[in-house]
Order: structure tokens, then sequence, then C-alpha cells
């Protein structure tokens, strides 16, 4: 990341429309979309006029303004700061003395002669007087004989010669005629302690070289001239690219090839910029795929660009005051990559929107899943308060599908189907009166089980997946698309003792308006030993449901006999001669999606039987 970053900065340090994130002062409003004002105190030959100036802030005059923002307890270069706006009078009045007291310091400590003290005075009075509006932001600044201090050259020298805002780079680590480890040339002087985008070095506990702090610098030496290409550039970089992805940051930046000369990786770069990262069709669709909620907007440059001489990285970040904390990197990612990933979870979407829509007759509206990473951390995040605001904590293995994904790695089934099953159980312990949830979890977690299978990120046997076809919500059809799903003897006699299970808990359901046998069911959490206690009981329970007359809503018809016969014949052998070859959580999944499937399967039943009466027509 840090090359290039510096790569980017170089690129970007030439052209007019970024110049100002490599120059030592910066824009004071960068990203903010509402109204910004000046507040200008003018001096005419050692007077200062009368009246405070407002005017409409430019962000044309950058570097006119010389406004930067001093770190700490670090003074301004020239009193151009910022004039916060408070939702109280008396808070107000403290905000005006707080900035009155940082001109008096800029004054002071660079011992500028254009001010006397009494002025300073009179400005305090006339800010106190002055309307604020809450809903704007302000910058203050004096000009000195209708020039502001970017038109004199004296001014701006102060600034490009200043090297306190990298003191911590160099104060206690500094050497001179070393190579820079960045641009990899001699240099007159490196530093040792540059940190940024989370590259510590600036603590005693990462030095090298016997943990001597004036050594450190032979770990990472980087030249001033590095230093200021790679901050100029982060600045802009996380401006412009960095989105939010629940309560962490992400990015997407791309890397050229050695071989692509630099104008047109200053021209690639610079679109991409300028559309935020949407100037080329395989980043668009990334960016829906890590968050649909986050609407990709490319009305600012609508053009697609047709060639990406580029590799991907991908960045997670949290920011903690000055702390930046990577969580995740992802390189070097070809936009082939980006294109299959879109391509397996269109393909899957489009094929398994049956299992989305209603899972109940009386859950009637669609509930479409969109395959993305917000879907998937659904089941590797917890939300929880930090300090009475909720946060959401991520788990390691989230992280770890995400380079699954990307990079082509194998995944652990295991792991995930552990994940899957945490919400299920949760689900399912709950009783939802509707038993929606536990449905729509184990469903979605069933489509996203199909989209890692077709990207060949995992197999339950050693078949390749084949292209997904629209899900068959026919009993026949849907075991015959998957093998993956039913090959194992005891998962497929999971699945359908999850079936007949479900066709139970419908006829409790319909006549007791509850579902008593769910007391057997363990939380959904089975081995097989409790497999066969519950295929024992569902047996016995069937047979009591039998003998019930043929208007009990507890009755089995002959073809539902049928239907349970020839499930029993997978699943009795299979749990006679049962080994350890499968854990409780592939026994308990399996189980489960069989309920699911089986309540679609009803669903999809009646549908079908309806559509025959309205086919047929009323009969005589």
């Amino acid at each position: 990341m840090i090359k290039s970053l510096y790569i980017a900065g170089k690129l970007l340090a030439q052209l007019d429309d970024y110049k100002d994130y490599f120059r030592p002062w910066a824009n004071p409003f960068p990203t903010w979309q509402g109204a910004a004002q000046v507040i200008v105190a003018d001096i005419h030959d050692g007077q200062l006029l009368p009246e405070l100036s407002v005017e409409v802030f430019n962000p044309d005059w950058v570097d006119r303004y010389l406004f930067r923002e001093a770190k700490a307890n670090a003074t301004n270069l020239v009193p151009t700061l910022y004039l916060h706006t408070q939702p109280t009078t008396e808070k107000q009045l403290e905000s005006i003395r707080t900035m009155v007291k940082k001109i008096r310091q800029s004054i002071k400590n660079y011992q500028h002669d254009f001010i006397r003290d009494s002025q300073i005075d009179d400005i305090e009075q006339r800010l106190r007087l002055l309307p604020l509006d809450n809903a704007i932001k302000y910058l203050f600044t004096i000009r000195l004989n209708g020039r502001y201090f970017g038109d004199d050259e004296k001014y701006r020298a102060l600034f490009l010669n200043d090297q306190m805002p990298y003191a911590t780079y160099w104060r206690k680590s500094r050497a001179n005629n070393k190579v820079c480890a960045v641009s990899y040339e001699p240099v007159s002087e490196v530093w040792g302690r540059v940190n940024t985008l989370g590259f510590t070095v600036e603590k005693p506990a990462f030095s090298r070289n016997g943990f001597d702090g004036e050594d450190s610098y032979k770990m990472f030496p980087v030249s001033p001239d590095a230093v200021k290409r790679l901050e100029g550039a982060k600045r802009l970089i996380l401006e412009r690219l960095a989105r939010p992805f629940f309560g962490m940051k992400y990015l997407i930046m791309p890397r050229f090839f050695d071989t692509v000369p630099d104008e047109q990786a200053t021209q690639f770069l610079a679109r991409f910029l300028r559309s935020s990262g949407t100037a080329t069709a395989s980043v668009q669709s990334i960016y829906t795929f890590i968050n649909p909620a986050e609407a990709v907007d490319n009305t600012s440059d609508n053009s697609i660009v047709d060639s990406e001489p580029v590799y991907y990285d991908i960045f997670f970040y949290e920011e903690k005051q000055a702390q930046f904390a990577i969580k995740l990197q992802v390189s070097n990612i070809l936009p082939a990559r980006f294109k299959r990933v879109i391509a397996v979870k269109n393909a899957v979407e489009r094929s398994y929107q049956g299992l989305t829509g209603p899972v109940s007759l009386m859950q009637g509206r669609s509930e479409p899943l969109r395959i993305s990473l917000a879907s998937i951390k659904d089941y590797f995040a917890e939300l929880v308060k930090v300090k009475g605001k909720d946060k959401w904590l991520f788990h390691s293995f989230f992280f770890h599908v995400i380079d699954a994904i990307y990079y082509n790695q194998p995944l652990d089934r295991e792991q995930l189907l552990r994940a899957f099953m945490a919400p299920i159980r949760a689900a399912f312990k709950a009783n939802d009166a509707s038993a929606y949830l536990v449905n729509r979890q184990i469903r979605h977690s069933f489509v996203l089980l199909q989209f890692f299978y077709q990207l060949n990120l995992f197999s339950f046997s050693s078949m390749k997946p084949a292209m997904p076809q629209p899900v068959g919500l026919i009993p026949e059809t849907f075991e015959r698309q998957h093998p993956d799903l039913l090959t194992h003897p005891l998962r497929r006699a999971a699945f359908y003792l999850g079936c007949e299970v479900e066709l139970l808990l419908a006829k409790q359901k319909s006549f007791y308006r509850n579902q008593p046998f769910r007391q057997y069911l363990n939380g959904l959490n089975l081995d097989v030993d409790q497999l066969r206690k519950i295929h024992l009981k569902l047996t016995a329970k069937i047979g009591e449901y039998m003998d019930t007359g043929i208007n009990d809503k507890r009755h089995f018809y002959p073809a539902e006999l049928a239907r349970l016969a020839e499930l029993d014949t997978h699943i009795g052998p299979a749990l006679l001669l049962a080994d350890n070859s499968l854990s409780k959580t592939e026994l308990s999944y399996s189980f489960a999606v069989g309920m699911a499937m089986q309540k679609a399967f009803t669903i999809e039943q009646i549908r079908i039987n309806r559509l025959k009466k309205t086919v047929a027509g009323p009969t005589a």
C-alpha cells in the first residue's frame, strides 16, 4: 500500500486538480457539501478596519488563505483558523476566545509584526457581535493591504520550509546520504519513524537494530519528499475513495502493471478518483457486492473505462483518533476475478430467487437476498454495545471468507456451517410464531452456501459444481440439482428426516396452533444418537395420527404416507449404519435445510394444485 500511495502521489502531484493535496497548506472543508464562509479582518497600513468582512469560501483560493490545522498543542504558522459554531451563546463566546488565543500564539511564536495586541482585542469584540449560522462552516483569516497571506511569498515560504508537522518522523531518527526505502533512490536525508497508513515504526517496541531509537531509520528510511507525497496521497485517497462498512471503512485502490507508461497511469488514476472509483465496470460491481446499501454514484463521469491496466487492492480499516488500523488487505486482484465473482453472484441470485421469496402461506411478501459481504457479515459479526453505542464486532473468520472469495482459496466448511447455525439456532429457540425468521435464516444461508460452492471454494465431495439452474421446488428436482448436499448417506438421512419432521410440525400447527414435537429437536443441536431418537418418536407420532379420522387435521393421507415411506428408505438404514464421519454441525445443518425445504415443497405443491383447479374450471 505504501508503494501504491507513493506512485499515486508522484503522478497526481503534477495535476492541477490535486496539487493542493501535496502542498503544505490544505482545504479546510474538503468534504463539506454545505455553505462555507470566510470571516476576514482587514488591516491597511497598520490600521484595523472597523468592520469584519464575510465572504463566500472559494476552494480555488486555498493557496491564498494558507490554512493548515495545527496538531495537538502546535501553533498555526499564520492566523488562518477554524471558527467553530456552538449551540449556545455561552459556548459560542468560549469558541471565539479559544480561536483568539490561537491568533495570539501564532503572532507571538512566529514574531509576526502586522498586528498589535490591542487590535486582536478589537477583533474579538467584533466577532462577539457577528451573527453566526450553525448550518455554515466558518474560516477566519487576516488580509494585509488587500492581500491574503498566500499572496505574499514571505508567508508561503513559512509553509514551504516548515518541517514541524513531520517532527515525529525525524526528531529522534534521521540520517544523511542514504537510500530511500520507498523511491529506492539515494537521497541527502532520510527520516526513520514514518508511520503513514499504520506502518508502525515510531514506537520503541517496533524499533530494530538493538532497539536503539536513533537507528530505527535503518528499518524503514524515507526521504522528506517521499513523506510529503505519501501524506498528500493518503489524504486524497481516503477523501475520494473511502466508503463505510458497518463501523469500518474500506477502499479499492488501483495498482499499475510495471509496463504501464506514466502518462496512461496518470490519466487512469485521475479518472478513477474523479469518479470516486466507479470509472470501471468491474469496480462498480464490486462496490455493490461489498455493500448494496452504498449505492454507486457515477453521475460525475458517465463513461466507463474499457481498459484496466491494473491490479486492485482492497483495504478494510478502522480509524481511531490518530490510529489507522488495517483489518484486511487483499492485494493484486485482477479485474477478471472481480468479474468472475459478480458472474457467480448474479447466477446464484437468479437461480435461487425461489428460496428468498415467501417462506409461509401467511407471509406473502418477497424478500430477495442480495449476495454481498454485507449479507455474509450477518453470520460473522455481532452488534454489541460499547460505551452505550452500537458497534459491529467482526469475527476473524469473516476476513478469511473475504480472502477466500478474492484469492480463490479453500474455505473451512465446518467453520462456515457453524457460523450459519448460530443465528438459525437462536431463531429456532425463540420459537417465532410465524416460523418466518428461522426459515429465512436457513434459506438465505443455503443460498450463500451455493455461492461459495459455485466459486469452487469447497465441495461436499470431489464433484465440480455445474452451472446453477433455477432451483426446483419439487422434491425430485431439488434432489437432482444438489448432489453435493445429498451424496453422503448420513447427510441425506438428516436432510430427509428434517423433511419428515416439518410435515409433522405442519400437522400439529394446524391442529394445536402449536408444535409440541419441537421439544424433541434439542434446539437443532443434533448428533447421530439424537437423530435416531427423533426418528423413533416421529414414527410413533405418525402412527398415532394415522388412526385419527379423515377430517382430523392431524390425519395423514395416502399420498403423504407414500412420501414418508419413500423418505424412510433413506433414513432408517443410514442411521442404523451411521459412523462418526460427520460432525454435529453438518448433521444439524442438513436437518435444518430439510425442514426449510419441506416447507418450500409444500407451498409449491399447494400452488400447483390451485393452478390445476383454475385451469380445470368449476366441476359440474
